[in-house]
């Protein structure tokens, strides 16, 4: 006989064992919250998402897609440890191998599970490119602080995103505690989808929740990075973010809208399955990494969730500018490319201000000879070219669209061509 267990059943079973168990809290719907609220944020949003909707749904899945390609993805870790709270270096280790694991399907799932046939790799790798002060960016605050304001005191206690434009900004940090109506959370972090705020962008992750966790019962694997990581990447939590409700969904057909986190641990058998609670959607994908579920469950994406995260980082996508120009192999910390071909220093390239108005300036440090540079749109269109022929160049924006754009800057040096590339943004 079938067993169904409804979601009255599991909220009422989840409160029962809350004495026992502090559960991890995500913040990232009020950041979400934040922009749904602001009228121009949520018109400007709308239009942006409409418009990467029309690229995934005529371009990327007709002549990019790719199913068994693999896309490789720079980070740097910025530790906002305390006296008391450390992080080592082989707990960062431990983290990206159990990031890379969630992403590559890399997790058994159980043998009677009924989604077990919708488990897909995300083909995503991640990696630091060396394991050195330049990626692991490190500062240590008193003993007991907190970050309790998330959205903003990452770079007031002392860390600013690290080139944001070629890499994804993990800050590590204690976020403290989050306590509704007497009920006692952790707060695990937060991830900003693609497509916002540039200054709010990257992900922030708890301490408690960093890497290898023995001492957490529910969320000892880490596996919470793997959940803000698909968020930052442009799949939304199963039951949604503000501004659509509880079983807004994640955004992809291949899986099922749920009316709230999990939270627990059920088995998902063909005879006894978790009601999500949601008009026309039965049963729960409670093995997804975009729930909320203990580790020990958290096993799956699906290849919906691949493709949309794909054609985030795809060539017109919003995320598009994460991918290296000359990919090179992941690894744990053992040189790799980036030095091994470094034959001419690159110099350093920004574009300011980030966000524009009526003017940018292109600005070059160190030598500019044989300098060329293009300026295009998200959508391939040249906007300029020409030839830096002085360290500083200012370029009229007034009449370009607002959106996102990226420079890109060749130099030739000694027989070698070294390609940069910087994103920004013109608003209005």
């Amino acid at each position: 006989m079938k067993i169904v267990f409804f979601t009255s059943m599991v909220t009422f079973f989840v409160l029962n064992i809350s004495q026992a168990q502090i559960f991890r809290y995500y913040k990232s719907e009020e950041l979400e919250k934040t922009f749904y609220d602001n009228v121009e944020w949520k018109q400007k949003i709308r239009e942006r998402e409409i418009e990467f909707e029309q690229y995934f749904q005529n371009e990327f899945l007709l002549f990019e897609e790719n199913i068994t390609e693999v896309k490789h993805l720079h980070v740097v870790f910025n530790i906002l440890q305390t006296e008391d709270k450390k992080v080592s270096l082989d707990n960062i280790k431990y983290q990206l191998k159990a990031l890379n694991a969630a992403f590559n399907n890399e997790i058994a799932m159980p043998e009677d599970d009924f989604y077990k046939d919708k488990a897909y790799s995300a083909g995503i790798q991640f990696c630091v490119p060396e394991f050195n002060e330049n990626f692991i960016r490190l500062v240590t605050l008193p003993k007991g602080t907190e970050l309790r304001n998330i959205f903003s005191e990452r770079g007031e206690m002392g860390l600013q995103p690290f080139e944001p434009e070629n890499y994804i900004n993990i800050w590590v940090a204690d976020l403290g505690q989050y306590n509704p109506q007497g009920q006692e959370f952790s707060i695990a972090g937060y991830a900003q989808l693609p497509m916002r705020d540039p200054l709010k962008d990257g992900i922030v992750i708890d301490i408690d929740h960093f890497g290898e966790q023995p001492n957490n019962e529910l969320y000892k694997k880490g596996y919470t990075l793997a959940h803000l990581m698909g968020i930052y990447l442009g799949i939304r939590p199963l039951w949604g973010l503000d501004g659509e409700g509880q079983c807004g969904g994640d955004g992809v057909d291949d899986t099922p809208e749920i009316n709230g986190a999990t939270l627990i641990c059920l088995p998902q058998r063909e005879d006894y399955f978790v009601a999500t609670g949601c008009f026309g959607n039965l049963r729960r994908m409670n093995k997804n990494f975009m729930d909320n579920i203990p580790d020990d469950c958290a096993a799956m994406f699906t290849l919906g969730q691949r493709r949309k995260m794909h054609a985030n980082l795809g060539k017109k996508g919003p995320r598009g500018y994460l991918i290296p120009s000359q990919p090179f192999k992941c690894n744990d910390g053992r040189s790799t490319s980036i030095v091994e071909n470094d034959v001419v220093k690159a110099s350093k390239v920004k574009v300011m201000p980030n966000l524009a108005h009526s003017q940018i300036s292109i600005n070059i440090e160190e030598s500019i000879e044989n300098v060329n540079f293009s300026i295009f749109n998200l959508s391939g269109q040249l906007m300029i070219k020409g030839v830096m022929e002085s360290p500083s160049k200012d370029i009229n924006v007034t009449e370009w669209p607002a959106g996102m754009y990226y420079l890109l800057v060749n130099q030739h040096l000694n027989k070698t061509s070294n390609v940069q590339k910087v994103t920004f943004e013109v608003i209005r």
